[in-house]
């Protein structure tokens, strides 16, 4: 991606203008007071821990929930994050 995007000389505003329409953050208002369940990877390398917690504040009424794990790794907590799911949906 990053070498497509120094071929075509794609600057970071017309990045940002491309990715809009599937960034999170851009819906995030939507959601009102909505209650959401986060489940995340602390060691994730493709979602940034740092967006997650943007994304998290954007949401007036989420539930964050941590995981020792990266995006891969995660599947280990897969029963673990499954009964949370069951749980959040409960209440």
């Amino acid at each position: 991606i990053k070498a497509y995007i120094q071929k075509h000389n794609i600057d970071g505003q017309q990045l940002r203008n491309f990715l809009e329409p599937i960034e999170p953050l851009t819906f995030a208002a939507r959601a009102g007071n909505t209650e959401v369940l986060m489940l995340n990877a602390r060691q994730d390398r493709i979602v940034a821990q740092a967006n997650v917690e943007k994304l998290a504040q954007a949401l007036p009424n989420c539930k964050l929930i941590w995981y020792d794990a990266d995006h891969y790794t995660m599947l280990w907590y897969l029963l673990d994050a499954l009964t949370k799911i069951n749980e959040f949906f409960a209440e």
